[in-house]
């Protein structure tokens, strides 16, 4: 349908608002209520001189030939004090590449106000009693994304940025003091710029702004560094990132854990490979979990190779869990290698397996004989 086929001068003085956009995304015409809204007459600006952010980008992707919305749909309007109004807009294209976009008045769009306002208060409820620390970074001069990648990380650290929406579990994680908010703290005290933290953002553009457990050396507030491991979502607008959010978690004990439990696994296994004796580890269902060298030495198993496999064609491995599970020894063939006495015990843990020990049984000689 053609905009010369609209009865504009009807709609000129409509109580709806209404709006002609022609292919090159700039208001040709408004009536006098959309004027009266946005207190101007807009007329031969672009649409993102009168639509909010996303308002403009779904109107810009309709006229570069994108589906038109079938059902009235919300858009934002901006006034001339920079006020964002929520109206009930369709898009009907006008034959020329442009179109007409009807639209609700304020009044008529109350509902959706007050129905985006109750779900923006529920949401920040939800946020400020989470138990998960809550970030959100937004860049006061968006991000150009399609810049190379040096200088978008340039960017994500040097360009104006304020935390917004930071939930109270944020501000304890990093020991904010009670009288302070979060939210207005300078992002790099607590977000510096550092190589492990440059490392992250560069993992992040890779990953498409979207990158979960992503570690990073943070401040808490009084300058302590803290490893802590983010969840990253992305708010990018057309080409430009104006927000990162994300949650965040102290990971610096379980690190230290970790470390500790390996330092101990590396003094275990030096231990176990320096025991002379074969020790092994299988399961319930006589899988071989671990083995020390000796095993490989004295009994000419290749261990890697068998490891996660089945031992029951080279020993009875029945024989290792019935030992273990009466706590008692018992005396198996091992193919190749002649008999071993076991000594087994079980592991604890939510998965059965048992360790056992083997010594060689070596036959006895007749009294006589040892005699002479």
């Amino acid at each position: 349908m053609r905009s010369d086929a609209w009865p504009i001068r009807e709609l000129a003085d409509a109580a709806i608002l209404v709006d002609v956009v022609d292919r090159d995304g700039r208001l040709v015409w408004m009536n006098a209520a959309e004027a009266a809204l946005l207190q101007r007459d807009a007329a031969g600006v672009a649409v993102e001189d009168v639509y909010a952010d996303g308002s403009a980008e779904s109107l810009r992707a309709v006229l570069a030939g994108g589906a038109a919305p079938a059902d009235a749909s919300v858009l934002w309007l901006r006034t001339a004090q920079g006020r964002e109004v929520p109206v009930l807009a369709s898009l009907v294209p006008d034959g020329d590449g442009g179109l007409v976009v009807l639209k609700q008045p304020a009044a008529a769009a109350a509902g959706v106000e007050q129905e985006i306002g109750e779900r923006v208060e529920i949401l920040t409820e939800m946020i400020g009693e989470a138990t998960d620390a809550c970030w959100c970074i937004e860049f006061l001069v968006p991000v150009d994304t399609t810049m190379a990648e040096d200088d978008v990380v340039d960017a994500v650290f040097g360009h104006p940025q304020r935390w917004r929406a930071c939930n109270e579990a944020m501000a304890r994680l990093y020991g904010l003091p009670p009288d302070l908010d979060f939210n207005d703290q300078p992002v790099s005290r607590y977000f510096p710029r550092s190589p492990v933290n440059e490392g992250m953002v560069r993992a992040l553009i890779r990953a498409g702004y979207r990158l979960d457990r992503a570690v990073a050396v943070d401040h808490r507030h009084d300058g302590e560094e803290m490893l802590v491991e983010n969840d990253f979502r992305a708010a990018i607008r057309g080409d430009r990132l104006v927000r990162l959010w994300g949650t965040v978690r102290d990971i610096g004990p379980m690190r230290r854990r970790e470390e500790e439990l390996e330092a101990r696994a590396d003094v275990m296994l030096d231990v176990l490979s320096a025991v002379p004796d074969p020790i092994l580890v299988v399961d319930a269902d006589g899988l071989l979990i671990a083995a020390n060298p000796a095993v490989e030495r004295l009994w000419g198993w290749p261990v890697e190779r068998l490891l996660g496999a089945p031992v029951g064609n080279r020993l009875d491995a029945r024989a290792i869990r019935e030992a273990a599970e009466t706590g008692g020894r018992t005396d198996v063939v091992v193919a190749g290698a002649g008999t071993w006495r076991i000594h087994a015990a079980p592991i604890e843990g939510t998965r059965r397996r048992f360790v056992a020990t083997a010594r060689p049984v070596r036959a006895r000689r007749p009294v006589r004989e040892a005699a002479e």
